[in-house]
């Protein structure tokens, strides 16, 4: 008798949350996170990457763009509507051919927009 495979995935994937741009940025401006996926012997073709900040907001990309035969890249805006920072984390999911994986949490910083100066010098 054969014993199926205690798990359906065969390769491994790293997430990396690379980078959140700009940063910092202001509150209600569109912050890119761009979000590396690697394996050790190959790219994963397909699985969602989702981007969530511990203040509730969230993106997810379901578009992997080849960066080289062991990496992918997702990419997706996220707003802020609150001055702060706030830690920001990526997970990679949904893949046929790799596991589940999740980046380790990366602060960001929200500051207030700066006050409008109205044409008679003030606020």
């Amino acid at each position: 008798m054969s014993q199926a495979a205690p798990f359906p995935y065969d390769t491994v994937s790293l997430t990396t949350l690379i980078s959140l741009s700009p940063s910092p940025s202001l509150v209600n401006e569109a912050v890119t996170a761009t979000v590396r996926v690697a394996s050790p012997d190959r790219a994963p073709v397909d699985g969602t990457v989702t981007v969530t900040a511990t203040t509730g907001e969230s993106c997810s990309d379901d578009t992997p763009a080849v960066v080289d035969t062991l990496t992918v890249e997702f990419a997706c805006n996220l707003g802020f509507a609150s001055a702060g920072t706030r830690n920001v984390s990526a997970m990679f999911a949904d893949s046929s051919s790799h596991n589940d994986s999740s980046s380790t949490a990366l602060p960001h910083t929200v500051n207030a927009p700066p006050p409008e100066i109205l044409s008679d010098g003030f606020e």
